[in-house]
């Protein structure tokens, strides 16, 4: 095989993750957008589900569904733009999305600073986790 096509091998799948998915999204959960088809998840951060609820030892509420409908308001009818971090799993892609353009806003950074989130350990988001809790914002308003 010729150098530069063994290059060219080794570097499509690269090029593959690296790719940008941007569109108007379908919120899934508070944690999980689709655009165009293709399920995204947000990166670093973990959402409730749809149909989950919270509020151990008290009256349980729909916190799934308001994390959803927090991340419906945060895009709103924008398009959003997705920096695609991994292939992920189970045909999702995992991604850094923002709304606003590249330099926009976060949206898995607002999940997590509204508390509709928590971040995963070791990622930036960790610091605006302590201050939601701290704020008993979102999810953090029950235990």
């Amino acid at each position: 095989m010729k150098p530069i096509a063994t290059f060219l091998i080794l570097l499509l799948p690269t090029l593959a993750l690296a790719a940008d998915i941007t569109g108007k999204a379908d919120i899934v959960d508070g944690g999980t957008i689709e655009i165009a088809g293709q399920r995204i998840l947000l990166d670093g951060i973990d959402a409730p589900k749809f149909g989950e609820t919270c509020g151990a030892g008290g009256t349980p509420w729909r916190c799934g569904q308001e994390a959803a409908f927090a991340l419906a308001d945060a895009v709103g009818r924008t398009w959003v733009e997705c920096d695609v971090r991994d292939a992920g799993t189970l045909k999702l892609a995992i991604a850094v999305c923002r709304v606003g353009g590249p330099k926009g806003r976060d949206l898995g950074a607002w999940m997590v600073t509204e508390g509709w989130a928590r971040a995963q350990r070791g990622t930036a988001y960790v610091a605006l986790e302590t201050a939601a809790k701290a704020a008993r914002k979102g999810l953090w308003r029950s235990r």
